[in-house]
């Protein structure tokens, strides 16, 4: 694949960073692993750029959308994953897609927060992590999850959790093989 490239592999270690986690400590992982994960993905987000902020999500939304398919990580096990383990699987589930494009969001400069959707207030403990940026005072939705761009389902609830802020880095090569990528709750694992 020509994007291949662009994308920084990943080093294939493996961490187990919690035992018996919930959503707190998975969205813990997932700030840890963000931080580290815009190295990934530096020299490709320049190429996803289209003629203004809106066209450039929907870009992000759609290279995701085609080129990462859903998986749902296996029942006691939750990965969270390095862009490049994401690129190098081909697939991942709501928190690896997440980062994925987070990693991109932050080297286009964009502000944003992962927010997190629970459905069924029987099931508090599941819950859906997906991108919203914050543009020009409006949100737009970042969920390659879902069908459509800039959508999402009606929840329960939500609580958003905003990142270190972005530091707009779309050039250089990228420096990403120090950090262990590969979580896992329920186990809780990082995947680089």
């Amino acid at each position: 694949m020509k994007y291949s490239a662009l994308i920084s592999k990943s080093p294939g270690k493996e961490s187990v960073m919690r035992t018996n986690a919930r959503i707190g400590d998975i969205v813990e992982v997932i700030l840890y692993a963000d931080g580290k994960a815009s190295a990934f993905t530096r020299r490709l987000a320049g190429h996803l750029r289209g003629k203004d902020d809106m066209d450039t999500l929907a870009n992000i939304w759609d290279f995701t959308k085609k080129h990462i398919r859903y998986k749902r990580d296996l029942a006691g096990k939750e990965v969270v994953k390095s862009p490049g383990r994401t690129w190098e699987d081909g697939h991942a589930d709501c928190k690896g897609m997440s980062i994925f494009i987070g990693s991109l969001l932050k080297n286009l400069g964009y502000d944003f927060v992962y927010r997190v959707a629970r459905y069924d207030s029987s099931l508090p403990d599941q819950g859906h992590i997906y991108p919203v940026v914050l543009l020009d005072g409006k949100e737009v939705v970042v969920d390659a999850v879902h069908k459509y761009f800039n959508k999402e389902y009606p929840y329960w609830t939500k609580k958003d959790y905003a990142p270190a802020p972005a530091k707009a880095a779309v050039s250089g090569p990228a420096k990403s093989r120090s950090f262990p990528w590969a979580l896992a709750l329920l186990t809780l694992f990082i995947i680089k």
